[in-house]
């Protein structure tokens, strides 16, 4: 156990999440709403013959985001702590550059 970790918490965190319990819950359900024909895959963000597209309903979904955090409701929409060791992964630079583009 490292230094200032809760080993009751280490015991229940996936290392590989990003999102809290309840942020990825609130996700789960907005993407049902959209009633996607496939469910969403980490592929769909793998350029193809160098072209890069954000899906459609990651838009959706980061649009719907912006809105209820503004709104203030619960639940409140948060990434999942850091773990200790974490590699200091980011999004690649045209997700980052397509959202911001609204």
């Amino acid at each position: 156990m490292h230094h200032g970790q809760d080993s009751r918490a280490n015991s229940v965190l996936d290392p590989d999440e990003y999102l809290t319990t309840a942020t990825f819950q609130w996700c789960q359900q907005q993407l049902t709403q959209l009633n996607l024909s496939t469910p969403p895959v980490a592929s769909d963000f793998i350029p193809r013959l160098d072209n890069f597209r954000v899906p459609d309903y990651y838009k959706s979904l980061i649009h719907t985001a912006r809105v209820h955090h503004g709104s203030e409701e619960d639940p409140r929409l948060e990434l999942a702590a850091k773990p200790h060791g974490g590699y200091g992964w980011d999004p690649r630079h045209e997700v980052a550059e397509d959202l911001a583009e609204g």
